[in-house]
């Protein structure tokens, strides 16, 4: 765990480079609520020593909890697909440079604020709308407006390395990234007590947009000599981001 300011840490994923030659693995499975996911990861032959990659995968859930409200949607349903494309490139023996290229899409809704109990000092009446205590709601008790939230991501990376002695690698990083989401959550409804009350407005819908671009550039000379193992480099970020 590491990153640049986190208080907790960010995971470094190190996805698999691309191979040269023709392989690849498929997965799909399917489960109640109309789940279905499937993953594919396919290698290339290298056409003029210059090696391929694709991944995807695509993810999606029927809502648990349906909405009555007509042609709105339930809740925690989700639809997600993404993919990747990675090329490496060795022009020369000690050059290397890998390019990728990754989008992705998730359009889900929020799981239902649902009241499973209630303390009489508190609530000591209740409207008879409000149906509780018999395990999890397969149906909201009333309607509300609801649609996904859409999330988009897409980046760009290019990591070039050159071994220019066995002593010495020099390496450029370049990154950029772009993150958009329009988030549209109503997980209340008639159990947001005791806000509810008859023929008055009730529960939540919390609306946001975010929009964000990123971009980074690292120089690094990684080497060693006698017992010594050094790293030396510049770095170079620039971020704009806006929520509304």
């Amino acid at each position: 765990l590491f990153g640049r300011n986190t208080e907790g840490g960010a995971l470094s994923i190190v996805t698999k480079a691309p191979t040269g030659e023709f392989g690849g693995r498929v997965t799909a499975g399917i489960g109640n609520y109309g789940q279905y996911n499937s993953q594919l990861h396919l290698d290339l032959p290298a056409i003029a020593n210059i090696a391929f990659k694709i991944d995807g995968v695509i993810q999606h859930q029927d809502p648990t909890i349906k909405n009555p409200l007509a042609g709105q949607a339930g809740w925690n349903q989700y639809h997600r697909y993404g993919g990747r494309v990675t090329a490496r490139w060795k022009p020369v023996d000690g050059l290397t440079v890998d390019l990728s290229f990754d989008k992705s899409r998730d359009e889900n809704t929020p799981f239902y604020s649902q009241l499973v109990t209630v303390n009489p000092s508190v609530l000591p009446k209740l409207p008879s709308i409000i149906d509780y205590g018999y395990g999890r709601a397969t149906s909201a008790d009333i309607g509300v407006p609801q649609q996904p939230s859409v999330d988009k991501t897409q980046g760009f990376t290019s990591t070039i390395k050159y071994k220019v002695s066995p002593a010495l690698e020099l390496r450029s990083i370049t990154a950029w990234r772009t993150v958009s989401d329009e988030q549209w959550d109503n997980s209340g409804g008639a159990h947001r007590t005791p806000v509810f009350k008859a023929n008055t407005a009730f529960s939540r819908y919390s609306l946001s947009n975010l929009d964000q671009r990123q971009f980074s550039q690292e120089l690094q000379a990684v080497g060693s000599f006698d017992k010594i193992d050094y790293v030396a480099g510049l770095y170079y970020f620039s971020e704009r981001a806006n929520d509304a």
